[in-house]
This record gives C-alpha cells, structure tokens and sequence, in this order.
C-alpha cells in the first residue's frame, strides 16, 4: 500500500542572490544610459528625416494650388464682371422710364421734334488766324485767353440726310 501513502513534500529551496559588486551596477547604469540617450537620439534623426521629406514633397504641391487658385480667382472676377454688365442691362431694359431711349439706340428713330447737330470743317485762312468772333472775344474779355482757333462748326439739319454749310 505504498500507492496509497501520501507523498513526502519537500521543503522549497531558497535561492541564493548572488551579490554583484557596486563597480559592476555602475559600469551598466552608465552604458543603459548612453544607449537610451543614442535610441532617443536615433530615432528623433530619423522622424525629422521623414517630416523634411514630406515636407519637401508638399511644397511643389502647395505651390500647384496657389496657381491653381490665382486662375480660379480671375476668372471668377471676370465673372462677376460680366454677371454685373448683365444685371444691369437687364435692368436698363425693362425700366419703363427708358425704353424710347433704348427704341432710338437700337432703330435709329428720331422724334421730329429733335434736330440733328453735323460738324461740318470750316475752311480758314490758316493755322494760325483767328475768326472775327474769337477776335471780338478776346478783345471783349482781355482775362481770359484767346480760344484756339475752331476748325469745326455746327450746322442744324433742316430734314434728315440734307447739311447745309
């Protein structure tokens, strides 16, 4: 019946530390220390490598959008340019104040209440003279200085198509 005999529990065996000298724990902080200040180091070189080269690849790219945006942004004004040409014509015609006006741009109708001015050129002595009513002018008002000589005159249309001179 040995089987059945329970077994015998040993003691549990206390381990022995072993006693490491004082100049050995320095010699390891001092190295523990150079190796995570050189990883510290290492791996800030090496994510400041990546951020200049992203950086260098976004700046073509930058310089792409402002161009980009200077284009968009003339051709917006222009837009808004011609938007306001429009609503302002838009406005112009449909002004009941205005529309014999815009008849007599658009036709050429003329009320026969209205006279046509022609300038007809006036034939002079020369370049230099002076008409008998710049004369009288001049010597009416001596403050104000002679006119220059007109080389252009008025003439009243008495019907449409005829001048007279």
């Amino acid at each position: 019946m040995a089987a059945l005999s329970k077994p015998k529990i040993q003691p549990a065996r206390r381990r022995s530390r072993r006693h490491t000298s004082p100049t050995l724990v320095r010699r390891l902080s001092r190295h523990t220390k150079v190796f995570e200040l050189s990883a510290r180091l290492s791996i800030n070189l090496f994510l400041a490598g990546i951020a200049l080269t992203a950086l260098s690849r976004l700046v073509p790219h930058l310089q792409t959008q402002a161009a980009q945006l200077k284009v968009v942004s003339e051709a917006v004004d222009q837009v808004e340019a011609s938007t306001s040409k429009l609503k302002s014509d838009f406005g112009r015609y449909f002004d009941p104040w205005q529309t014999q006006k815009i008849m007599q741009e658009q036709s050429g109708y003329r009320p026969s209440t209205e006279r046509q001015v022609v300038w007809t050129e006036e034939k002079s002595a020369g370049p230099g003279s002076q008409t008998t009513t710049d004369k009288e002018a001049a010597e009416t008002n001596p403050n104000q200085p002679a006119a220059a000589p007109s080389s252009q005159t008025p003439a009243v249309e008495a019907n449409p198509g005829e001048t007279t001179h």
